[in-house]
């Protein structure tokens, strides 16, 4: 299913070309996106900016100055997630007894966002993961994504107005997730607004 009229946060414009698809490349390689977000912000102890945010730096400018995306590395969870997305978001869908949409992506000039599934019917997004055993184990454990999750999600209510986002975190090793419903943070919104007006 896809959503006639998806509302956008301020500022923001929506195209519902296919994740993944050419069109949907072309809007998303020149700008910041927002699963990059924590790494373009991660500081050190010492209030440093960590290695993450040049590589990202580098993969925006590449696309601005060749007019293709930059080629990187897919690594085994990111592929991983990308094979089990559907199963695990019909998985959500069947046991919350909510109906889900695929979306294109959401964008202003300089960021972009592209969550998994709207919660249709609802101020509500579904970001799903497939991660290994350590990094689930961690989530499960401490009831909370990793810092780098959390500024996604944050950067998809942003550029959605949405309130929510569930968390959905699966495993393959067990065979289950676990579903963490993350709320709206407007104050590290405006310091993603801030720090990435920048890029």
């Amino acid at each position: 299913m896809k959503i006639a009229q998806p509302t956008v946060g301020k500022g923001f414009a929506y195209d519902d070309s296919p994740q993944r698809s050419p069109e949907w490349l072309a809007i998303r390689a020149p700008r910041l996106g927002a699963s990059e977000v924590g790494d373009y912000m991660a500081k050190g102890i010492k209030g440093q900016y960590l290695a993450g945010r040049k590589d990202v730096e580098k993969k925006i400018a590449f696309a601005k100055a060749f007019g293709v995306p930059f080629s990187g590395f897919v690594n085994g969870a990111m592929q991983a997630g990308i094979d089990n997305e559907d199963y695990i978001a019909d998985q959500y869908s069947s046991q919350m007894g909510v109906e889900l949409a695929k979306v294109g992506c959401y964008y202003n000039n300089w960021f972009v966002a592209s969550p998994d599934r709207d919660v249709v019917g609802t101020d509500g997004l579904v970001e799903i993961k497939w991660l290994f055993d350590k990094e689930w184990s961690e989530v499960v454990l401490t009831g909370a994504p990793s810092a780098k999750h959390y500024d996604q999600m944050q950067g998809q209510m942003w550029a959605t107005g949405k309130q929510w986002v569930d968390y959905v975190a699966g495993n393959g090793n067990t065979g289950r997730f676990v579903v963490i419903s993350i709320k709206r943070d407007n104050d590290r919104i405006a310091e993603i607004e801030t720090e990435g007006e920048s890029v």
